[in-house]
């Protein structure tokens, strides 16, 4: 018979990473939060929402609207749960309640320029967290 320490070796090893595999998600929470969060300022500097969509000029025609809101926006990572909230008169905005046009309704003249994302993921957010969980799988040695 043929020795198989060779083998079983390999197999430790496989077993290894698959064991390095398991943690992986909530290793990579904190870095996962970071990128949404410098995901939510490129959005801010580029006038987006979370979908890619422009944001609505402001009414008066003077250009950029929001440009400090990325700060009022916290992203936090807790086990494997992210969670993202908008505080301040930001959160207005994000809702479509400022200045009185409440429920954001285009029937009713308001509008919202969303910050984060409101139920799903949406798929530039989702090719975030996949770009880092990605990263954090080769670098244990885990092709996906």
């Amino acid at each position: 018979m043929a020795d198989n320490a060779q083998f079983y070796a390999d197999l430790d090893g496989i077993l290894d990473r698959l064991r390095a595999f398991e943690g992986l998600v909530k290793d990579a929470a904190p870095e996962v939060a970071d990128a949404l969060q410098a995901k939510v300022r490129e959005n801010v500097a580029n006038q987006v929402d979370p979908y890619g969509h422009p944001w609505p000029a402001p009414k008066d025609g003077s250009g950029r609207v929001l440009v400090n809101a990325a700060a009022a926006v916290t992203t936090n990572a807790t086990g494997t749960t992210i969670t993202q909230s908008v505080t301040g008169p930001e959160a207005m905005h994000h809702t479509g309640e400022a200045r009185g046009y409440h429920g954001g309704s285009a029937r009713l003249g308001g509008y919202r320029r969303p910050l984060i994302p409101w139920k799903n993921l949406p798929g530039p957010f989702k090719a975030v967290v996949r770009r880092v969980l990605m990263r954090r799988a080769e670098q244990i040695g885990v092709r996906v």
